[in-house]
């Protein structure tokens, strides 16, 4: 039997695609900040490196290598995965509680221990 040597764009998806995956579960519902958004890509930049073996004093740019690897960037990928579960929900029954959920807004004092009385 044959070894076929593997490219460095299937190895970079072979092995980050699974820890994505993990990475990604439920980021349909987070409340992304600019902060977040940035560790998140700074770590899937950098895994890509490792994969890669691109070090310091070899350099690329992020979108060099996101293109490289044929990956999007954290950002879309996070907006495509928020926008799909959007669609899901609006496809589900009006009276659903999941559907009710994407246009809950907090009370005013929600959470306030003062709102809450004297039982704290």
């Amino acid at each position: 039997m044959e070894v076929v040597p593997v490219q460095h764009q299937d190895q970079a998806k072979i092995v980050i695609e699974p820890a994505l995956s993990i990475l990604w579960y439920g980021s349909e519902c987070w409340r992304m900040t600019e902060s977040d958004l940035n560790k998140l890509s700074s770590f899937h930049t950098k895994n890509l490196r490792r994969i890669l073996q691109i070090f310091w004093p070899e350099t690329i740019s992020n979108q060099h290598l996101l293109t490289y690897c044929n990956q999007d960037s954290m950002s879309t990928i996070i907006m495509q995965r928020q926008w799909r579960w959007i669609g899901h929900l609006m496809r589900r029954e009006s009276g659903n509680i999941s559907r009710t959920a994407l246009h809950w807004t907090p009370e005013e004092n929600e959470g306030d221990p003062e709102h809450l009385g004297s039982n704290c």
